[in-house]
């Protein structure tokens, strides 16, 4: 077997934007023996190839402290630390922040973050559906927390036995096996257990001059300010944030510039504007699904917000995306 070759496989397979990944968002990883190899952070998974696009890691010591940890208020930094460490070869790149739960999970780890599954996660009613749908099938749902060093932990708690299908709250999936094969399989059984998509997932990022683009997509012609004022999924708050503004003269002044005509412009370089739509079609189709299905949307908490911005992980991941 060739790991970074099953990595790169792994990773084109998951890299449908937005319907199941948005911007740099979701991570793979293969481990080798004593070695794992997984997706850099800022990376888009359509990004990783033979040479680039991931770091190889010793994950056994990374397991081995998430098993011993016991939680502080620096646990995300340490853990961040903990895992640079173990870094095998060159350190030009920092591997995905989700690293911690990769290094506990079987051979072949796939995370994403499908809108098939989010469009139910992002509300209240989300985990009961989805227990009903997948009551023949070993799964868990874990409550919404925070990326980094607490999901990693919360995932770790699990052991010694794993279910192969983790639903995350406000989150997404990951799914891991012994195969490469195997997890690919179980990733599209879950995707085809779920309500079909409905929503418009053809766009267009249109040049309107250097670093400034308008937005081309059917679904967010009707796309409203209340829809961004809570914060539904780790990306949007990171990714899009409050940086936006409706129907201003000025459309020079902030990143992103929603206006009720359906003109909408982002300032930023094309791969950061190109995260921020993949993130904008996402919230919009759960918002629809939720209008549709008389679902309660459920918004992730203010404090849990400024955590995730405050994390040096996600500011790196914001820097690679100029």
């Amino acid at each position: 077997m060739d790991p970074i070759l099953s990595l790169v496989n792994l990773s084109k397979e998951m890299s449908v934007a937005p319907q199941l990944t948005q911007g740099a968002g979701g991570n793979t990883s293969v481990k080798d023996g004593i070695e794992m190899y997984v997706k850099a952070s800022g990376f888009r998974l359509d990004e990783v190839g033979h040479k680039k696009g991931f770091v190889k890691v010793s994950y056994l010591p990374v397991l081995d402290y998430l098993q011993k940890s016991i939680g502080n208020v620096t646990a995300d930094s340490d853990l961040k630390k903990f895992v640079n460490k173990h870094i095998i070869g060159e350190k030009n790149f920092l591997p995905s922040m989700e690293t911690g739960f990769h290094a506990v999970l079987d051979k072949f780890v796939i995370h994403t973050h499908p809108i098939a599954v989010n469009q139910l996660l992002c509300c209240v009613e989300g985990p009961q559906i989805i227990a009903q749908i997948f009551k023949n099938i070993d799964h868990v749902i874990i409550p919404f927390v925070n990326p980094g060093y607490y999901l990693s932990k919360a995932i770790t708690d699990l052991l010694p036995t794993i279910p192969a299908v983790i639903f995350l709250q406000n989150h997404g999936l990951i799914v891991h096996a012994s195969s490469e094969k195997e997890a690919l399989e179980l990733h599209q059984k879950v995707i085809d257990l779920l309500p079909p998509l409905e929503s418009d997932f053809t766009f267009k990022l249109l040049e309107k001059s250097e670093n400034s683009y308008e937005l081309l997509n059917s679904q967010l012609k009707d796309i409203n300010i209340d829809l961004l004022k809570n914060t539904f999924f780790p990306d949007q708050a990171v990714v899009i944030g409050q940086n936006f503004q409706f129907d201003s003269i000025n459309t020079e002044a902030t990143k992103l510039n929603l206006s009720i005509s359906g003109k909408n412009v982002i300032n930023a370089s094309y791969k950061e504007a190109l995260a921020i739509l993949e993130n904008l079609i996402a919230l919009k189709s759960i918002y629809d699904f939720s209008i549709l299905n008389k679902l309660t949307l459920l918004p992730i908490p203010i404090e849990d917000i400024a955590y995730i911005l405050g994390m040096d992980m996600e500011k790196y991941r914001q820097e690679l995306l100029k």
